[in-house]
């Protein structure tokens, strides 16, 4: 077993208790392949897509940012109906079990965490999509929170690669 191989499992005290949160090897991989590596690489991010399992949550899939994403060093912004796409497709497909879970991007830090912008982006993205997960990936490791009531609440990682 790799460590491409290893599904990440979270816990986050909200306000609903505990939750589990298990990022799943193709969702995480899919990620850390658009980290910004190289001094020039642009910001990339998309959509988690999975499953709601009580309160608790199995991110499964996400999308990747396109060229009529808007995308520099230090922002992304969905722009392209793919991703919206790919949550009905995910739907359908699954018998209605997976959604959407919440945002993800990239910034160019090795430990990343998200800046006011990001934060203020999420309070207004997510108002209407409670409870939802959002994540920074950075060259070397990912920030994860739970967004809900209007609050983050930062995911602390139980199993370690």
């Amino acid at each position: 077993m790799t460590d491409s191989d290893v599904e990440m499992v979270y816990t986050v005290e909200g306000y609903n208790g505990t939750r589990l949160v298990v990022i799943e090897p193709t969702a995480l991989n899919a990620m850390r392949a658009c980290r910004q590596i190289s001094p020039a690489a642009p910001e990339a991010g998309g959509i988690l897509i999975g499953e709601r399992r009580g309160t608790s949550f199995v991110v499964k899939e996400v999308t990747k940012p396109t060229l009529k994403d808007e995308s520099s060093r230090f922002k992304f912004v969905r722009k392209f109906h793919h991703h919206q796409l790919a949550v009905v497709s995910a739907n359908q497909s699954s018998g209605g079990t997976s959604n959407y879970l919440g945002e993800w991007h990239t910034h160019p830090q090795d430990r990343p965490f998200p800046s006011g912008i990001d934060l203020k982006n999420w309070l207004l993205a997510l108002r209407r999509h409670e409870p939802c997960l959002v994540s920074v990936v950075g060259r070397r490791e990912e920030w994860w929170a739970l967004h809900e009531n209007g609050r983050f609440h930062v995911l602390s990682l139980l199993n370690k690669l």
